[in-house]
This record gives C-alpha cells, sequence and structure tokens, in this order.
C-alpha cells in the first residue's frame, strides 16, 4: 500500500477483500497518523510511501465488517 503524501486528505481509507474480491473489512487511519509514521522511519519502503496492511491497522479503526 502507499500513500500519496501530496494528496492532503483528511483520511486514508483500506478496503480488504477476501480471494473472490467479496468485501470483508473496511479500515480508515488519519492522513497525518499516516505521515508522522512515514516520517518517523528511514527505510527503503517509507522512503516511497509504503507499508504494509498490519501496519496500517495499528494506525487504523475498524469501520465496517462482513461478519
Amino acid at each position: 500500500m502507499q500513500s500519496n503524501q501530496a494528496a492532503g486528505c483528511d483520511n486514508v481509507p483500506v478496503r480488504l477483500d477476501n480471494a473472490t474480491l467479496e468485501r470483508r473489512e473496511m479500515w480508515e487511519a488519519s492522513d497525518v497518523d499516516i505521515q508522522i509514521r512515514l516520517a518517523s522511519s528511514r527505510s527503503k519502503a517509507r522512503e516511497r510511501g509504503a507499508f504494509g496492511v498490519r501496519e496500517f491497522k495499528r494506525l487504523a479503526v475498524k469501520v465496517w465488517s462482513a461478519a
């Protein structure tokens, strides 16, 4: 997952699907929290504005679930 640092949005939503592309969950994180996390690490992935779903979920709240 990549963050567009110039987008200027308030929140970043992420939709998680299963293998057949059915919606499973939706998560949302503050753009400010994401930008702080990206700036706090010097890894190549962070320089690209990218991190994994597990890390995103640590910053986010679940806003919808299929179950």
